[in-house]
């Protein structure tokens, strides 16, 4: 039986150093997904990572990259960036996207998107039901995902209410769990004290800060 090295199951803000966990992000065997905590890769997880705005796409390009050298399908909900920058990101970072499926909320914003197998596109990131929707079609498409990765929670409190994007995060992490995948969403540092990372804190297994964390070159 293949393991993930995870923890679960607990609700505080993680420090590296607390968890036993080497610092060194991204490379060799010992980086966030591979530091020596088992999870049964059967059991659905949902972490919530805290990045440090002045890096926050560095380090989550590494996650993306640990995760697909899992080789797991993941599911990247995209809120900041359209799907032809992001896969041309990943690509030059020398991560396969074979097995990832992008939801776009970003392209329909400013052209009428192309036809895509590997993607669906949303009208806007505050478009809550579409995004509903689509994750949902995701999570129900037989071939499964291992991971969805929802970038970002501070970008939705651009556009709606904490109370209103706290309902939205418990309805799809409920979908998750239902569901058996796992689940990543990020926040930026600045936002970790919002009202709603302190709500989802409650119904996540694991909220990490990263900013501790650094990287080998």
């Amino acid at each position: 039986m293949r393991v993930l090295f995870l923890y679960a199951a607990t609700y505080y803000i993680e420090m590296p150093e607390k968890a036993g966990i080497n610092q060194n992000l991204g490379t060799g065997k010992k980086d966030i997904f591979k530091s020596g905590f088992g999870m049964d890769e059967n059991e659905s997880q949902i972490i919530v990572l805290v990045i440090p705005e002045h890096d926050y796409t560095e380090r989550l390009v590494k996650v993306v990259h640990d995760l697909v050298d899992l080789d797991l399908r993941i599911c990247y909900v995209s809120l900041n960036r359209p799907h032809n920058t992001l896969m041309s990101s990943f690509k030059k970072e020398g991560i396969s996207i074979d097995k990832m499926f992008v939801v776009d909320a970003i392209t329909r914003t400013a052209m009428v998107p192309p036809e895509c197998s590997s993607c669906d596109y949303v009208s806007s990131p505050g478009a809550l039901t579409e995004l509903s929707v689509a994750i949902s079609k995701v999570m129900d498409r037989k071939e499964g995902f291992g991971y969805i990765i929802f970038d970002s929670l501070s970008t939705l409190l651009v556009y709606e209410s904490d109370t209103t994007i706290a309902k939205f995060v418990h309805f799809l992490m409920a979908k998750v769990r239902v569901a058996g995948c796992n689940a990543i969403f990020t926040v930026l540092k600045q936002d970790a004290d919002s009202i709603l990372v302190k709500d989802i804190n409650m119904f996540a297994d694991k909220v990490i800060d990263m900013e501790r964390w650094t990287f080998k070159s």
